[in-house]
């Protein structure tokens, strides 16, 4: 049995593995012109099953020397300081994660992560649903058909979504004096989660790719209601510890947002009235949460490949969790151009408790050195009430010797209830 160890740098960013590039002793930059992006290679060998494709080891033959063997166990230690705690106490972090390939066709892959000196009580433990993954992969006709099922995070065949904005460091501004109304990016309010089940995605002609996805939602924390799971945005209450994928593809633990509280006694029903926005729930005349139905997720999507390098998707999501429904469209686009790298997405979400939400999510990254990279973010949303929010971040990160990384992070959020605030962050990993 062939193994690749995964090892995944951050557990708030997607960023290239140094050890996939000793696997094959080649250079990160085969599968990441702009880290943490993945190419039209590393998507390949991500959808691949953690393989190199044949053709792919044909153009990369004068850069991939063999391949070394690796135990299929990996570890990250890291820890995080943000002005916006409390205490201005260190954080910190390990995961844990075991990924193989068995023969040409099955590969595998699990992850568990744990928060350290931590005070939230939803924060990630080991070993538990919401703070893990488990796989398999049956990919057959590379790279048409792929088949995943277990524990699962949505996006992974999708593109770059949620590497483009993990770890944006917008989890907790502003904080709000009930840690109400917190600001929530586009992608979070569509409410797409982790999920128990199975994926199949199907490539036409290397151009149209099609995935349907479906499952039990996967819940975190307490107050998991229409949050953001797998995203690299909260390490609780409902909003993602997402899980790590491949080369390098590990979804983030910060930027979560608490959701609102106060969601009512359960005994009061809403009435569905199209077109008429105003007659939603307030926080006091809630949808049951304790509803006897079934917590499922569906996810269907298209994204097409163009000739001249960009990429566009459609995204269809339907989530119904503890008796609240969430229905989200989502149009993501991509383009790489030399050391820059932009990532946009227009959201639409509809959800029973918080109404309907109009939202876009930018994300530029440009690679300033090899190692060096600089990142923002650009948000704005809208919700039925015409009320706004906004959020801003801008990142620096360094790859330090090829066993460390540092992130520096600089945000601004408005959330809709017109309160604003900052925060500066700071994350050091080492993997092992």
């Amino acid at each position: 049995m062939r193994f690749l160890l995964l090892l995944l740098i951050s557990i708030h960013l997607s960023w290239a593995l140094p050890q996939f590039a000793r696997e094959y002793k080649t250079s990160c930059f085969a599968c990441h012109t702009n880290i943490p992006m993945l190419n039209d290679v590393g998507e390949r060998f991500l959808r691949n099953g953690f393989r190199f494709s044949e053709g792919d080891k044909a153009t990369l033959k004068e850069f991939i020397e063999g391949k070394t063997e690796y135990e299929p166990f990996g570890m990250m230690a890291g820890f995080n300081y943000s002005d916006k705690d409390a205490d201005r106490k260190l954080t910190g972090k390990i995961k844990l994660y075991f990924a193989g390939t068995a023969n040409k066709y099955l590969s595998f892959f699990g992850s568990t992560k744990q928060n350290i000196n931590t005070n939230n009580k939803n924060a990630p433990k080991l070993f538990e649903e919401g703070s893990s993954t488990a796989y398999i992969n049956i990919a057959f006709q590379e790279p048409q058909h792929l088949l995943r099922a277990g524990l699962l995070a949505p996006f992974t065949q999708l593109g770059n979504i949620q590497r483009a904005f993990s770890d944006n460091g917008l989890h907790g501004i502003p904080s709000g004096a009930r840690g109400r109304d917190m600001y929530k990016s586009p992608l979070q309010r569509a409410g797409i989660g982790n999920f128990k089940g199975a994926e199949y995605s199907y490539l036409y002609n290397n151009k149209l790719l099609f995935l349907v996805s479906y499952g039990e939602t996967v819940a975190h924390g307490d107050n998991n209601h229409g949050g953001m799971q797998g995203n690299g945005y909260g390490q609780g209450n409902g909003y993602g510890q997402g899980n790590g994928y491949g080369q390098g593809n590990g979804y983030g633990q910060g930027n979560g947002r608490p959701t609102s509280g106060n969601y009512g006694n359960g005994n009061k029903k809403r009435l569905l009235v199209k077109n008429r926005p105003s007659q939603r729930p307030t926080h006091n005349q809630q949808p049951n949460q304790h509803s006897s139905g079934d917590d499922e997720q569906f996810l269907g999507g298209l994204r097409y490949f163009f000739d001249n390098g960009w990429k566009v998707g459609l995204l269809y999501s339907a989530k119904e969790e503890k008796g609240i429904d969430t229905n989200s469209i989502l149009l993501p686009i991509e383009k790489g151009f030399g050391d820059w790298y932009l990532t946009s997405i227009l959201v639409y979400s509809d959800n029973d408790r918080k109404g309907e939400y109009k939202g876009i999510e930018n994300s530029i990254l440009y690679r300033l050195k090899r190692n060096h990279f600089l990142r923002g973010i650009i948000n704005y949303g809208l919700d039925d009430n015409d009320d706004s929010e906004t959020g801003y971040s801008l990142m620096y990160s360094t790859i330090l010797n090829d066993f460390a990384m540092l992130h520096l992070i600089g945000s601004y959020a408005e959330a809709l209830n017109g309160e604003d605030d900052t925060q500066f962050k700071i994350s050091f990993n080492l993997f092992f």
